[in-house]
């Protein structure tokens, strides 16, 4: 079963000191057997990188992915503590980093080059 989602607002709702970054990953391991894609954005302010929206496609794992980009945006997190959260996972199934790191470390460097 897929998983289309999304949490917050969307970029249509802002004007242009919102940015959006977005990543496709797969959301097992690449060795795993089983295995499919995963993507993901985010919405954020380029003033003060508060994230204001997210959105998740995948089938495994996009659920709670949502969830975390969900409470991150609740709790006002910026997209530069994306890759400081310790996601749970397991060796012979996920990446080390999550994509929601990943999402956040491609964000962070954009952030660099305004």
């Amino acid at each position: 079963m897929s998983c289309r989602n999304n949490s917050g607002t969307t970029e249509y709702h802002y004007d242009k000191s919102f940015k959006t970054a977005s990543l496709e990953s797969s959301f097992h391991a690449n060795y795993y057997p089983v295995g499919g894609k995963l993507w993901l954005k985010v919405l954020f302010d380029t003033k003060n990188s508060i994230i204001y929206g997210a959105n998740v496609i995948g089938f495994d794992g996009a659920d709670k992915r949502l969830a975390v980009l969900a409470t991150a945006i609740k709790a006002g997190m910026a997209v530069q503590d994306l890759p400081k959260l310790e996601l749970a996972y397991a060796p012979p199934y996920s990446h080390s980093k999550d994509p929601i790191n990943i999402l956040g470390y491609k964000a962070s460097a954009f952030l660099l080059f305004l």
